[in-house]
């Protein structure tokens, strides 16, 4: 198959499911939700520490902030490892030429919480830390990590997954190129681009659907 024809297929199949886009807009609400109320908890207190002459205080949540970050990582990791989650079961559907449930979806997450939320902290805690390399490394951490949530999604275990998902990417790489690099642009531009949110709304299920299309067809 041409590599537009794999790209306008996905492209088709996502106009068709834009329920898809659901899990998506709930965990850019809950990343925000959960990032203003680390913020609002901890900078007053630094600022009130600054004006009061109080340095300590204020150095002290210098060094928090790590620690912050970190937990910002592993809550908003287990949240999106429930939302992506639904988004990979979805994508898998579409990808079969099912149409995508969002009540089937959420129902089969349900029944393993535990993989999806451990997978979504391991994602959140590798792009916190690739994430320091600007725009590009989101992108190298999330691409395969794309692959990882669709094999959960598809019945394996977290640790099959995470093993599988690098030499999945790279196989891809090799046998259809556009598939990889499509989904790496799109999350290049989150990170990068003025647009992120648009992007992450709209892009990401368009990412998944794709890669779960040339899953389907490496497997079929």
């Amino acid at each position: 198959m041409p590599a537009s024809s794999l790209l306008e297929e996905a492209f088709n199949a996502y106009t068709k499911n834009l329920e898809i886009i659901i899990p998506m807009a709930a965990l850019i609400v809950a990343v925000y939700v959960i990032a203003l109320v680390v913020l609002f908890a901890v900078l007053p207190i630094g600022l009130v520490g600054l004006l009061a002459f109080k340095p300590h205080v204020f150095y002290g949540i210098l060094v928090a902030t790590p620690l912050l970050l970190l937990l910002l990582a592993i809550v908003g990791g287990a949240v999106s490892g429930l939302c992506l989650g639904v988004m990979a079961r979805m994508a898998l559907d579409v990808a079969k030429g099912r149409k995508a449930s969002l009540e089937g979806a959420m129902s089969h997450v349900r029944n393993r919480p535990v993989d999806f939320i451990v997978l979504g902290i391991i994602a959140g805690l590798v792009c916190l830390v690739l994430g320091v390399v600007p725009a590009v490394g989101l992108a190298v951490a999330a691409t395969p990590l794309t692959f990882a949530f669709l094999m959960v999604a598809g019945g394996s275990r977290v640790s099959e997954a995470l093993g599988k998902c690098i030499d999945t990417t790279l196989k891809a790489l090799g046998r259809r190129p556009e598939v990889p690099l499509v989904v790496f642009l799109i999350y290049v531009l989150i990170a990068a681009g003025s647009i992120g949110v648009l992007v992450a709304l709209f892009g990401v299920p368009y990412a998944y659907i794709l890669a779960a299309m040339h899953l389907a067809r490496e497997t079929a």
